[in-house]
């Protein structure tokens, strides 16, 4: 059904045509627009339903009052050129735009220290909340969010510290699965192109899950089929070719982004090997790229406008003081299977 449908003509959506099509009040989309006042929670998603299907847009000037106001939500991501990162961040304004919130967004370059400064950039600032997009959570990272005094919420990874509100796939759940589909199809040499060594979270997780896999099929741990990668395609190519400079055998490859994936795909054509027949290819992330790959790419699908959308309306929740059911928020993945992968 078209939400457009019954506007008459090309005006702009008003709070009353959002009212209507929510089944709510005009005052209880403002509650909702303004985080003021008491909202249930289903009448809230179904009123920031009605502002995504009717693209409602608060008037500008409106919209400036509230700013001043403080109504500001602060955006730090750690590569802004990293096509994932690109979709959490629609989902991220989004819900902040539906909840009558400005995003203020940095990136940090992929530099530690530059995003602990940021951090506490976005405080001064005057943002309610922030969120942390980043490839490579350090322990560092938990003292300048303790000390941020506002809500951070970790978008796009998981946590063990009880403290730090997260939302993100179950890496380790995702990166078991698709190593068992691989050993479903009769791989037992299975090259990884893991992230970066400092990175303990996304990374490490991945590599738990893989661990876990050849563990339960009764195969060892073989560090030397292990390579070092910067979740880029540039990072990836040069991870396969060291793989294959060093001789390792392999008959699969499981490249912990799609796009050192198509890195990888590229050193492997540029050897004379073929993708699945020679060694079968897998990514993470199921970005668009994946699909459009020869042959598609086997992969796991984030949700990735999810993880924005649950991260910033989490972020904004708990500036606002509202109750929440958890500050660890896991969204689903999904193996996809395509035609990269196949019985060895």
């Amino acid at each position: 059904m078209n939400a457009l449908i019954g506007l008459g003509d090309n005006r702009r959506p008003t709070i009353r045509d959002v009212a209507k099509v929510a089944g709510v009040s005009p005052s209880t989309v403002s509650r909702v627009l303004n985080g003021r006042g008491p909202v249930r929670e289903s009448t809230r998603r179904q009123v920031e339903e009605a502002i995504r299907r009717l693209r409602y847009a608060p008037h500008p000037a409106a919209r400036d009052l509230r700013l001043k106001s403080g109504h500001l939500l602060g955006l730090i991501i750690s590569n802004l050129t990293f096509p994932f990162f690109g979709e959490v961040l629609k989902g991220v304004v989004e819900t902040a735009t539906a909840r009558g919130y400005g995003v203020l967004l940095a990136d940090s370059e992929g530099r530690l220290r530059r995003e602990l400064e940021l951090l506490e950039e976005v405080r001064r600032r005057g943002c309610r909340a922030s969120l942390l997009i980043t490839s490579a959570y350090r322990p560092e990272h938990a003292l300048v969010l303790r000390r941020s005094g506002m809500p951070v919420v970790l978008a796009s990874a998981h946590v063990a510290d009880p403290e730090v509100p997260c939302v993100g796939v179950d890496n380790a759940a995702a990166a078991f699965e698709l190593m068992q589909h691989l050993l479903a199809q009769g791989h037992r040499r299975i090259g990884i192109i893991r992230g970066p060594l400092d990175d303990p979270v996304t990374s490490g997780e991945r590599l738990k899950g893989c661990r876990l896999a050849l563990q339960g099929a009764g195969l060892p741990w073989d560090e030397a089929l292990v390579e070092e990668g910067d979740f880029s395609i540039r990072g990836g190519r040069e991870a396969a070719e060291r793989l294959l400079a060093r001789g390792v055998a392999m008959t699969a490859l499981f490249a912990f982004s799609d796009e050192m994936a198509m890195g990888a795909l590229q050193a492997l054509r540029r050897a004379g090997l073929r993708v699945p027949e020679d060694v079968a290819l897998a990514g993470f992330d199921d970005l668009p790229l994946a699909e459009g790959l020869e042959p598609p790419l086997t992969t796991i699908a984030q949700p990735k406008g999810e993880i924005g959308r649950v991260s910033a309306g989490l972020a904004i929740d708990l500036a606002e003081g509202r109750p929440v059911q958890r500050i660890k928020v896991t969204v689903p993945h999904r193996l996809i299977v395509r035609r990269s992968t196949a019985a060895h």
